[in-house]
This record gives C-alpha cells, structure tokens and sequence, in this order.
C-alpha cells in the first residue's frame, strides 16, 4: 500500500466539521495531520492529534504536507490557493474556486508549472440525487432534451452570523455559494451554454449580497433555468427536466450533509442510502403507453471524490474534477452578473 497523502487544512469552520475532517479522518489514504486556527483550539477536542498553526504561511512552510485544502472565506481562495501552489503543494479548493475568471486562468496556468494537482470539491457531482438525474438523461428515455430546472433553496430569514459570508465582497453572495454548486451540474451535463439570461437579487431584510437568482443558460435546442432563494419555505423539486418523450421530477437530497452533521460516517449502515418516498417519478411515453415508474437513488458518497484523489497522486489516474470545469462555472457566474446588469443575454 502506498503511503498516506499528508494533508493539511487551512480553517476549522463548517466545511471542516461537517465534510473534509470526517471524510479524511475515516481514510485510510489520507493522514491529515495540520489545521489552521488564528485564535481558537477547537479541532482539539476532536482531533487531538493535530498540529495546529496560528497562518496559513506557517502551515504551508510544513515541507512533509503534500496536500492542502483550501476552505478559507470566498474571498481568500485564490491568494491561498496560489500561496500554496507556489510552496509546493497539492490543491483542492473548495467552492467557489476563486471570484473571477481572471484568477482562475492564473492558479490553472500556475499548477500546470510547478506540475501540482490543482482541483475543486464539486461535491454535489456524488450526492444520489443528481447520479439518478445524470442516469436518466444518458439513458435517452426522455427523448430530446427541450426543458429543464435544477432548483437549490433554503429558508434562512435572518443574516449569516458568520461575517464573511454577509459581506459586500468578492465571490460572496448565493449565487458564489449555493449556485456554483448547481452551475457545476450544468456543466458535467450539458456542456458550456451559450448565452446566459440572470435576475439576481437581495431580498432578506438588511442584506448586503445577493439571496435569490434564477438563470436560464441557453444552449442549441435546450433551456435550463437555475433557481436559489433563502426563502423559500416550502419545497418544491429540485430537478424538473422535460423531454419530447416525457419527464422526470426528483426531490433535491441534502442526505449526506445531514447524515455527516449527525455523527455518521462513510461505512456506516444506511449512509448515503436515500428512502424509496424520496425517489424519482420517471412518466413517459414509451411503444404506444404511458409509464409512470419510481427509480431508485443511487448510493452516494463524498468520499468517492477523496478516493479519485489518491488514485490521481499515488496511482496516476485523472484529476478527480479538472480545473477547467470550475473555469466553465466562474465564466458562466461571470457571465451572469453583466447580464443582470445591463438586463440582456449575455453571450459565452
């Protein structure tokens, strides 16, 4: 067996509690050994075994890391990210990669020099309920595409506690948050658009950055119409796509988020397992009949995208999520904002 990848992590906030501290520590690939915390100790309290530093500059002068997962603020992505490239390390960035295309090209064009893994945790490319989504549309049962809407809301009144994230800053805003994630999804399955129409909005009493979007991306024969709110307090499907043979209506998941928020772990029994009320509804017409059926969710499991990651630097396999995919994502935001700007498509 090879070695475990050393890995250090730049925050001890949500992202590490609830998705990169349980996935890594459960894996045996991986030894994550560092953290950084500017002014507290809690990761001490579960992981006592780990160095914490007081900078990320401190960290990354660890010459045994191979490995850094940048989960700092929106805003800091690309200076860290680029700070750890530059000593040397590994990359995985979470969501969103960085605020502009601009910054994107530059870490893309940097790790391809100091030849470093350089990748984004898209998470949401191994949650059940868009593997079910991916099936049915590869599977042609829906006959041509013409229509579809991925949905990702919340109900969430008050302002975000966590300063950062309220702040009139770069990359803040849902649609850096909450619509990078289902942007991506857009990608993987249809490609790059070639236009994109937005309404992006405030709509929380007292709020500084953007709480509700709708987007249609415009491709040859489809349109996709991306949709987040935090408030919308009852929930409608995540994942409507209509096809000239029919149409499938999925519920949108959060089960590992709130699994791994309970304490559970990867290899638990029923971890990422979603119940049969939750599947599907595939209705089509098929040979002259209608056929109305549930399909089953796959299984899911975040650790799939850490598993992609060993393979990449220990065994040569392909970058688990190429950088020019988060490219696609930050050009079609980008995208997004001077149309709803000047109230036009704006075209890719």
């Amino acid at each position: 067996m090879s070695q475990p990848i050393n890995t250090g992590i730049l925050s001890y906030g949500y992202s590490t509690k609830v998705f990169h501290g349980p996935l890594i520590s459960n894996d045996p690939n991986f030894s994550w050994t560092a953290v950084v915390e500017r002014n507290h100790e809690d990761s001490k309290e579960k992981y006592p075994h780990l160095t914490i530093y007081k900078s990320v500059e401190e960290l990354l002068s660890n010459e045994k890391i191979e490995l850094i997962i940048v989960n700092t603020p929106n805003q800091t992505h690309y200076e860290y990210a680029k700070k750890a490239l530059m000593a040397g390390k590994h990359v995985i960035i979470d969501k969103p990669f960085a605020a502009t295309v601009n910054e994107t090209k530059e870490l893309i064009a940097l790790a391809q020099k100091q030849q470093k893994m350089l990748t984004a945790f898209h998470n949401r490319r191994w949650d059940g309920d868009f593997k079910i989504v991916k099936q049915v549309i590869e599977s042609g049962d829906l006959g041509r595409l013409v229509e579809a809407e991925f949905k990702f809301e919340r109900y969430r009144t008050s302002l975000n506690p966590k300063k950062h994230k309220e702040e009139a800053a770069p990359a803040t805003g849902l649609l850096y948050e909450i619509g990078t994630h289902i942007i991506d999804q857009a990608v993987v399955l249809f490609g790059k658009p070639q236009g994109v129409y937005a309404d992006i909005l405030k709509l929380r009493d007292n709020s500084l950055v953007d709480d509700y979007f709708e987007l249609i991306l415009y491709y040859p024969q489809l349109r996709l119409k991306l949709k987040s709110t935090l408030l919308a307090k009852e929930e409608l499907p995540g994942y409507i796509i209509n096809g000239t043979n029919g149409s499938f209506v999925k519920k949108r998941m959060n089960l590992q988020e709130d699994q791994l928020k309970a304490g559970m772990v990867p290899g638990d029994a029923g971890y990422g397992e979603e119940p049969e009320e939750e599947w599907g509804i595939l209705n089509i017409d098929k040979n002259g009949e209608t056929l109305k059926t549930k399909l089953p969710t796959p299984s899911s499991n975040y650790s799939d995208f850490f598993n992609l990651v060993y393979d990449h630097l220990r065994q040569n396999g392909p970058v688990p999520i190429d950088p020019s995919d988060a490219l696609k994502g930050i050009e079609i935001i980008e995208a997004a904002y001077h149309s709803n700007s000047n109230k036009c498509v704006t075209k890719l």
